[in-house]
Formats: structure tokens, sequence, C-alpha cells
């Protein structure tokens, strides 16, 4: 199986080989989307998928806390079942095989067999 990009082991500063802590956040305290523990990123700019969420489960940008919005789409424009709106597949969705990873080689979190993202970090 593939390992946690954010879990152990983690080095005497409590940071793995990736540069994240159990948190997952890197040493300057920023998540792998460039947001801290306050949801802002370097230059003081709100997540735009941060909460407070109204009764439906909606923030003020109209994004629940899984990143889709109300129409069911994310902010690459894919549904949860990897699908664009005019129904082309996008290349990190599902089906995973037994091993955790699609036909493209990349697992539910977008990582490949060696760790890298699409942009290969």
């Amino acid at each position: 199986g593939k390992m946690n990009p954010y879990g152990p082991p983690y080095d005497k500063n409590g940071f793995n080989e990736n540069g994240f802590n159990k948190h997952g956040l890197d040493p300057d305290g920023f998540d792998k989307d460039g947001y801290d523990k306050h949801d802002l990123d370097i230059y003081g700019r709100l997540n735009p998928y941060a909460p407070p969420y109204d009764k439906d489960g909606f923030n003020g940008n109209g994004f629940d806390k899984h990143g889709f919005d109300r129409d069911g789409f994310d902010k690459d424009g894919f549904d949860r079942d990897g699908y664009d709106r005019l129904g082309r597949k996008t290349p990190y969705g599902p089906p995973y095989g037994k091993d955790g990873y699609n036909a493209n080689g990349y697992d539910m979190d977008g990582f490949d067999r060696d760790g890298y993202d699409k942009d290969g970090y």
C-alpha cells in the first residue's frame, strides 16, 4: 500500500520525510494546499472552502466542507464520481484497484505510486 504523505515516521522535530507534522502542516504551519490552521494562505487570504457553513452545509463561496459546490462540482469542475459537466472523466477519479490506484496510476488523494501529485510534488 501507499504511505500517507503526512504519516510517520517523524524526526526529532516532529516532521516526516515529506516535511509535514502529524497535523499535516509544514514547518511554516501550512498544509499541502498552502493554508494554515486558521484557513489563511501566506498572503492572509481565506481558503475558499473554509467555514462557516450555512444550514445547508455551504459557505459564503458556495462550497461544502469537501470542496464541492451546490451543483456537486469541485473547483476543477469535477463531481464526486470524477466527471466534469460534459461527462468527461478526471484522470484522478475512481475506480481504484486493490492497490488503491486507478488505471492512470493515481490514488484517491491524487498521488501516484511514487507519492507525487500531477505537478510532481
